[in-house]
Order: structure tokens, then sequence, then C-alpha cells
């Protein structure tokens, strides 16, 4: 009796690892990219990925591209009656306006329309930069100029994993590349549609496991389910919105985790990411800026004078090495941006979308890479 008992655990054993072993399998064959078996990528990221990809499925090459991260998507989004309408917009595949503003600003200051493309991506760091830019200048859509909207969280972020490919954009923009030569227009629906199957495979792998030890050790599989109960049954967070101060306080706290500690190992493959799109550019013959975003004195605090110094100091060693223009906004602008600018510690308000909109396209303007790339302009 005892023997016919283990002799059956024993085979429950060996029929979990086969189908765990057939589970693997079947990723690796309908899912090549193993980066997606961790599917905890929010929609938001998936929902704005689509704006480099419908820039290169719609082969026309921008003039100028701006690149960065919700830095630079932070104008085109508070300058909207309501900002929900940007989600609106997004989701109805409508990107120009994340264009717009900055196209009209140049318009004023230099009296010329410049088709101006911003892909930029919410969340993207130094190294989701060096794959997007890897794909549009393998591209028909190389741009004439590009300009990457940068910031410290390019090259300093703990929130990421320790390999790049562990970066939520990163692994999202791989997988949706798997669909070349179909529309992009709504990467969502392509990650949600593909996500399915992976999701059925794993709850299926759960719930045979759960079985499995349930019946190993003599215990009901409901009992399981019950002792996760509050993980189920977590309410989610809904409170109203916080006040300016309230708002301050809580994104000083997310950025003090993400700076600190310094995770020098993390710094040196972004700040590689870094130099590799600059050298990416400089051989296909794609003139590049970095654009130093504006940030509020509050954020640079938590960082320390020693740790921006050495920000600046490698990203200007970089530049020089490609032979690339740098350009600060902060050191650059007549009128020092405030508190009120922002929204929290970085992202700027309506009130400092207006006033970098405006710097944007000045500095644009008496920009040596500017003129040698368009050498008509006044």
């Amino acid at each position: 009796m005892k023997r016919a008992r283990l002799l059956s655990r024993r085979g429950t054993v060996w029929l979990l690892i086969a189908m765990l072993s057939l589970g693997w399998l079947s990723l690796r064959i309908f899912f090549p990219h193993r980066l997606l078996v961790s599917v905890g990528i929010p929609k938001w990221i998936a929902a704005h990925l689509a704006s480099p990809l419908v820039y290169i499925d719609d082969k026309k090459s921008a003039d100028i591209l701006l690149i960065g991260s919700s830095l630079a998507l932070a104008p085109p989004f508070r300058l909207l009656a309501d900002e929900k309408d940007g989600d609106r917009m997004l989701a109805a595949g409508n990107r120009q306006f994340l264009s717009q503003c900055y196209q009209d600003a140049l318009t004023t200051a230099l009296g010329r329309r410049y088709n101006i493309d911003n892909i930029s991506v919410h969340a993207a760091v130094a190294e989701d930069q060096r794959i997007i830019m890897d794909a549009v200048v393998n591209s028909a859509v190389k741009p004439k100029l590009v300009v990457y909207g940068f910031s410290p969280r390019d090259l300093i972020d703990n929130y990421m994993g320790r390999a790049p490919k562990e970066n939520p954009v990163y692994r999202t923009f791989q997988f949706a590349q798997v669909y070349n030569g179909k529309s992009h227009a709504n990467v969502l629906d392509i990650f949600e549609r593909e996500k399915q199957f992976l999701v059925l495979v794993r709850k299926y792998a759960k719930d045979e496991v759960t079985s499995s030890v349930a019946k190993y050790i003599g215990r009901s599989a409901s009992l399981w389910e019950a002792a996760n109960l509050d993980k189920q049954l977590m309410p989610l967070a809904v409170s109203k919105e916080l006040g300016p101060a309230e708002r301050l306080k809580a994104d000083l706290a997310v950025y003090r985790e993400r700076y600190l500690p310094f995770r020098q190992d993390y710094f040196d493959k972004q700040l590689l990411s870094f130099r590799q799109l600059l050298q990416q550019c400089k051989a296909h013959s794609v003139p590049i800026i970095v654009l130093h975003m504006p940030i509020a004195q509050s954020n640079l605090a938590i960082l320390q004078p020693q740790l921006v110094s050495k920000f600046r100091a490698v990203t200007s060693e970089a530049c020089r090495e490609a032979g690339v223009e740098e350009i600060d906004i902060m050191d650059a602008s007549g009128k020092p941006y405030v508190a009120s600018d922002f929204k929290d510690s970085c992202h700027l308000s309506k009130v400092g979308s207006i006033k970098f909109l405006k710097q944007f396209a000045e500095a644009l303007k008496a920009s040596k890479t500017m003129q040698h790339t368009f050498p008509q302009q006044k």
C-alpha cells in the first residue's frame, strides 16, 4: 500500500515535470522572445510605444525627430484643455498632438515650418532609446535631425531591472517588433491579443501545480485559494487628486528611491547605451542634439552636487567624443525655472510648458547643429 502510494506520488512529480517542460516548449515555439515571459507591463507603456513604431510604419522621414521620456511628453499633455483628452487621442491613433506644440513653437521662432515627430516614450531610459533609434536609423525614415530630451533618470533609476532586457519599455518594444511588416497603430491591441495565450498557459500551469501539491500533501486545493484570498481582495487605492504640496512630496519620495543608493553597475550600462546611441547616429549620418530637460531644484537636490557633477561630466564627455552638441535649457534660460513651473519635481506644468517651448525654439534657432542641418533657415 505504502509502495503504491509512493509510486503514485513519484508519478505525480514526473507528470508535473512533463507538463512544465511542455509549457516551456510551447512558450519557446510561440514566443521566441523570452522577454515576454514577464507580462507585468503597464498598458500605458504599450500604448505610448506605438509612437516610434507608427513613425517607422508611415515611411515619412521627419525633419526633426524628438526622442525622450515623459518629460518631453508633458508639454503636449499639459496644453490640452483636459489631460484625459490626450489619452483618448492616443487610443484613437491620433498622435499628431504630441508634436504640434513643438512644431508651432519652432514656426513662431524661425518663421519656417518643420515636420516634427515626437516619439518619446513614458519611462524610457538610455537603453530603450538606443534600441528605438536602432530601429529608426536602420529603416527608410531616417530623420534629418534628432533631438534627445535628456535627464539624469536616463542613466540613474533603481526601479529598472539590473539587465536592460528587464526594462518594461525594452521588453515591449522587442515584442512589438516581432510584428514587422504589420500595422503598429495600436500596439496595445497586439500586445493584449498575444498576451492572452501566455496568460492562459500560466493559469493552466498554476492550477495544475496547485492541484498536484494539494494532492501530494493531502490537503484540499480550496485551502490554497483561501490562504491567498487577502491578496485577491486587496482594494484598489482610490483617492482624491493630491494637492501641489502633497504631489511634490510623493514624487520626491519616488525619486529618492530611484536615485539612491547610487548603482554604479546600472549607471555604467546606461551610459554605454547612451554612447552607443550617439555613435549610432554618427555612423548613419544623422545629426543629434542632446537637450538637457528642465527639472526642479528639489529633484536635483536628491542627487546632491557630487552625483550631478558626475552625470554632467560623463554625458559631456560622450557628446564630445561623438561630436554632438549639448544644450542645457536651464542654463541657457534667462528666466530660471521655479517650483510652479512643474506639476511635481520634474514634469512641467502648463505654465512651465509654455516657458519651455519658447526656450526650446530659441535654443534650436541658435544651435550650430540646427543651422548646419538646415542652412536655409533664417
